[in-house]
């Protein structure tokens, strides 16, 4: 069944503006919170049936065009060579293991394959982090510490990145043989660098990546942060669609030919939710022209966000007719 979200992913003509939100089963949820009550996220994260259904439950009660699979951008690396725990306040902290290899587990792909079985008409997302974001937990405890690393010994922080950007290639591979709509490539930290860093790291890495995915037949979306300054960098990463911070407004990168994604602040929407429903509705009203745009917020919807609010953004947004 196709609906406004995958037709605009195919450029097909749609009357309305498509929407989802990164984030969209999170810590704003009451269901999410109960859930998280009796299962841990690594334990919520290889378990298909429940990642499929929070999942589901979570586009359905936002109001969304699509739903996006509950797993963890660093699910991919566990088991290959690493050792994977969820620490409070700091999140995913890897430790090496030389001797793990379990490089046929696809927790994601596993629980897409499921969400198709049960959930059928509705799209779904599959989903990766970026090779440097990944990098960056790698690297150490501050985020810093991976940039450091890659200006102190480029070539060998390069190897590395194409060795990650291999095993998260292979695993967005499975999310779209189990039947992902979509795949997006998390890039959160990527905006730390400079422009030539980042444009080396995208041309040389993320670029080929997404070529391999895309050749399989499924749209791509690349998301980043701090990245606003260099937008003409962004369009190098071969996605069909760019999903932008809330820095900038989204409507000053359309005309470029390139699907847009974003970017209503999510601190708005947390802390003036009567500005950011108007704020939504003045954005989709600036981006309607545009054939090739996906409504969302500019980072993950933030823990303490009225789920209330975000059900009459989306209202808002699909009132905007085409």
């Amino acid at each position: 069944m196709e609906n406004s979200f995958t037709r605009t992913l195919h450029r097909e003509t749609h009357n309305s503006i498509p929407l989802w939100y990164m984030r969209q089963a999170g810590r704003y949820l009451s269901q999410y919170m109960e859930l998280r009550k009796k299962m841990s996220i690594l334990e919520l994260c290889h378990n298909p049936v429940a990642a499929s259904e929070i999942s589901y439950m979570a586009a359905r009660e936002t109001h969304a065009d699509a739903a996006i699979i509950f797993s963890d951008i660093s699910i991919p690396l566990e088991g290959r060579g690493y050792d994977l725990k969820f620490e409070e306040g700091r999140g995913p902290v890897f430790t090496t293991n030389p001797t793990r290899d379990e490089r046929e587990k696809h927790p994601a792909a596993d629980a897409i394959k499921e969400f198709k079985k049960t959930h059928g008409d509705m799209p779904i997302i599959g989903f990766t982090g970026g090779p440097f974001t990944l990098f960056s937990y790698l690297s150490g405890e501050k985020k810093e510490d991976a940039k450091i690393k890659l200006l102190k010994d480029t070539e060998h922080s390069m190897k590395t990145l194409h060795e990650i950007s291999r095993i998260l290639e292979e695993d967005a591979i499975a999310q779209v043989e189990s039947g992902a709509d979509a795949i997006q490539i998390f890039d959160s930290w990527i905006g730390m660098l400079g422009k030539e860093m980042a444009d080396k790291i995208i041309r040389e890495v993320v670029s080929p990546m997404i070529r391999t995915i895309k050749s399989r037949g499924t749209p791509m979306i690349y998301f980043s942060t701090g990245t606003s300054g260099f937008f003409s960098v962004l369009k190098n990463t071969n996605a069909d669609f760019i999903s932008m911070d809330w820095a900038v407004p989204i409507s000053e990168f359309a005309g470029n030919g390139i699907g847009l994604q974003g970017n209503l602040d999510p601190d708005m929407v947390k802390h003036s939710p009567e500005m950011a429903v108007k704020e939504a509705r003045k954005m989709a009203e600036s981006m309607k022209e545009h054939e090739k745009y996906i409504f969302n917020l500019g980072h993950g919807i933030l823990p303490g966000t009225d789920v209330q609010t975000i059900r009459e953004i989306s209202d808002a947004v699909k009132k905007v007719k085409l």
